[in-house]
C-alpha cells in the first residue's frame, strides 16, 4: 500500500508450525525500507495460504502526526479461525493489540480477506465465512487444489462430488453445499454482517472504495450447474446497504472445488467499477486466462476482454488504475 512516498508492505513468514504477519515501511517511495515489525500480537497465530495472506492499507495521518495510519488484517488460528485487525499510528514502529471482526459465536472456518480505508479513516474488511456450514460427522470438504500442510485449510461439509459426474441430483447437492458459505463485511467497529450467500470458498475477495460513499465488493460465486463465476455488488451509502449481486460474466467454468484464484477490482473517479479475474478457457487449448470488464452503473457489465496471452496459463490477477483512470492488469505466470 502506498500514500505519497510512504509505502507499507505486509507478508506472512513461517518457522516450523508457527506463522506471523510482518510489515516493513518505506518513506522514500520504496527505495529503502525499515526493519520488518511483527503485526500480530500473539506469536505464531497467523494462518496464510495461496490467496489468504495478510492485507495492508493506509489511512489519513492521525492528528499531529505525519505518517499515515497503517491497518493490517490477517486470518488467525488460536485455535479457532478468526479475522483479526490491528493498526499502527506511529508509522509502523508499533502495532496496537488486535481485535477480532467475525463476532461472537461465529463457528466454522473463514479467511480470504480484503481491506480498505477511506479518507475519513473508516476501515472496512470483507471475507469469506463458513459459519453457515453444518459439519458432517463422516467427511470433510477439502477444496482442490489442496492447501499447504499446516494451513488449517480444511472445510466442514459433505465430501466432494466425484469428478466427471453428470448426475443432476449430485450436482444440485454439491452446489447446495457450496452455497452455504457466505460473504461477510465489517465496517468500523460495527458488527459483521452477511452480504451474500453462495460464495465459492477459498478464492480471494476484492474490496474498493470511491468518492461519495461508493463501496464495491467482488468474489467468486457458485451458480447453478456448479459454475464458478465472478460476482460483484456496490453500495452508494458507504456500505450501509448494497445492491443485488451482479454476475460479471458467464464463463462456463464448472468445477467441484475452488481454484484459489479470485478477482481484483478498482474504482475510478467517475464511479465505474473495473474488474479483472481468472477463468479457464477451452481455445485454442485449455488454459487459465485473465479477463477484464467494467460497469459504469453497478449493474450492467461490459463484454469480457482477455488481457493475458492466449494459450498460456496465468493466475492471481491484480488491477490498478493510472492517474488518468486507465486500467492496468498484472498477473502471475511462467515465462513462454
Amino acid at each position: 500500500a502506498a500514500r505519497g512516498t510512504f509505502v507499507a508492505v505486509a507478508w506472512a513468514a513461517s518457522a516450523g508450525n508457527r506463522t506471523d504477519a510482518f510489515v516493513a515501511v518505506s518513506r522514500d517511495g520504496g527505495r529503502s525500507f525499515a526493519a520488518p515489525i511483527r503485526a500480530n500480537d500473539v506469536v505464531g497465530t497467523v494462518r496464510a495460504a495461496t490467496e489468504s495472506g495478510p492485507r495492508v492499507a493506509l489511512g489519513p495521518p492521525p492528528a499531529g502526526r505525519g505518517d499515515p495510519v497503517i491497518v493490517v488484517v490477517w486470518t488467525g488460528r488460536e485455535p479457532a479461525s478468526t479475522i483479526r485487525r490491528t493498526r499502527s499510528i506511529d508509522g509502523g514502529r508499533r502495532f496496537e493489540p488486535s481485535v477480532t471482526l467475525e463476532g461472537p459465536k461465529a463457528a466454522g472456518n473463514r479467511g480470504w480477506a480484503s481491506l480498505s480505508v477511506d479518507e475519513r479513516g473508516d476501515v472496512r474488511v470483507l471475507w469469506l465465512d463458513h459459519r453457515g456450514v453444518t459439519p458432517a460427522p463422516a467427511a470433510s470438504h477439502q477444496h482442490s487444489p489442496a492447501a499447504p500442510a499446516g494451513s488449517d485449510h480444511q472445510h466442514a461439509g459433505a465430501a466432494p462430488m466425484p469428478a466427471g459426474t453428470s448426475d443432476p441430483e449430485a450436482v444440485r447437492a454439491s452446489v447446495a453445499r457450496a452455497q452455504q458459505s457466505g460473504l461477510y463485511l465489517a465496517s468500523g467497529s460495527g458488527p459483521a454482517r452477511e452480504l451474500a450467500k453462495g460464495v465459492c470458498y477459498c478464492c480471494k475477495t476484492a474490496l474498493a472504495i470511491g468518492a461519495g460513499g461508493l463501496v464495491a465488493a467482488a468474489w467468486r460465486h457458485v451458480y447453478d450447474g456448479n459454475l464458478r463465476d465472478m460476482a460483484f455488488t456496490t453500495s452508494r451509502d458507504g456500505g450501509r446497504t448494497f445492491g443485488a449481486a451482479q454476475r460479471v460474466s458467464a464463463d462456463g467454468w464448472a468445477i467441484d472445488g475452488c481454484p484459489e484464484d479470485g478477482p481484483s477490482l478498482a474504482l475510478d473517479a467517475k464511479g465505474a467499477v473495473h474488474l479483472a479475474w481468472p477463468t479457464v478457457v477451452k481455445s485454442p487449448a485449455e488454459h487459465k486466462a485473465v479477463f477484464y470488464a467494467a460497469s459504469t452503473d453497478g449493474v450492467a457489465v461490459s463484454p469480457r476482454v482477455q488481457v493475458s496471452p492466449r494459450n498460456r496459463s496465468v493466475a492471481h490477477p491484480q488491477i490498478v488504475l493510472t492517474a488518468a483512470g486507465a486500467p492496468v492488469v498484472f498477473w502471475e505466470g511462467t515465462a513462454a
